[in-house]
C-alpha cells in the first residue's frame, strides 16, 4: 500500500511597493521580520516532521513564484530561533528546538 504524501499549504504573500527604497523599508520592519522567520521554523518543522527535502515557504501573489526552503538551511532557521529564545531566556523553546534539530 502506498503512503500518501502530506502537503503544508504555503502562506500567500503580497507586497506592495513602488521603489528600491519602499522594499528595503519593508525587509527592515521588525513585523516583517518575524513573520517571516515564524512562517519559516513552522515549515522547517513541518518538513522535518513529514521527511521532506524542502518545503514551500510562500506563494508569491500575482507571480508563479515560490520561496522554497532546501533541507540544507533547515538547521541555519533553527539555530536562530534559538537564538532569539536564548536572548528572551526561553531556555524549554531552545531545549525543544535543540531536539528537532538533532533530529535532521
Amino acid at each position: 500500500m502506498r503512503k500518501k504524501s502530506i502537503q503544508r499549504i504555503p502562506t500567500e504573500l503580497e507586497m506592495e511597493f513602488n521603489t528600491q527604497e519602499e522594499l528595503d523599508e519593508i525587509k527592515r520592519n521588525n513585523i516583517f521580520i518575524d513573520f517571516v522567520l515564524n512562517e519559516a521554523l513552522e515549515a522547517v518543522e513541518f518538513a522535518i516532521n513529514n521527511s521532506k527535502k524542502e518545503i514551500i515557504l510562500f506563494d508569491i501573489i500575482y507571480s508563479s513564484d515560490s520561496l522554497v526552503i532546501d533541507r540544507s538551511q533547515y538547521s541555519k532557521i533553527i539555530d536562530k530561533h534559538i537564538l532569539i529564545n536564548q536572548e528572551k531566556e526561553n531556555y524549554e523553546e531552545c531545549e525543544r528546538l535543540t531536539k528537532l534539530k538533532a533530529s535532521l
